[in-house]
């Protein structure tokens, strides 16, 4: 809990107090979204492929397919070109996403 309030000073400073850590508070969520934005189709294409690389057969992940495979992870350009493919799908499914619930919502009007 907060400070006892013995005065209109007090309160002042707890105000004070309180307005700086929700600014603190309010920076930290806009980095951790910054964050976000700037990464989620990486996490996206890390995520998809490393669970598609352990569904594959023992055999493959050893040889040329997993060798392929292998290379296409492990080349930065490569995987940013899929990570803008994938946001391009991405935002294309949310605008037929989008367009299908403005003819849904217009229907029950």
């Amino acid at each position: 809990m907060g400070k006892k309030i013995n005065s209109i000073e007090s309160i002042d400073n707890e105000i004070l107090r309180l307005q700086s850590k929700a600014k603190e508070l309010e920076s930290r969520l806009d980095n951790s979204l910054d964050f976000l934005q700037d990464n989620y189709s990486s996490m996206i294409m890390n995520s998809v492929f490393s669970k598609a690389g352990s569904l594959l057969p023992a055999g493959i992940k050893g040889g040329i397919a997993g060798t392929i495979l292998s290379f296409i992870l492990g080349n930065e350009k490569l995987v940013e070109a899929f990570s803008r493919v994938t946001n391009h799908l991405v935002e294309k499914a949310a605008d037929g996403i989008d367009k299908l619930a403005d003819k849904i919502v217009k229907k029950k009007e």
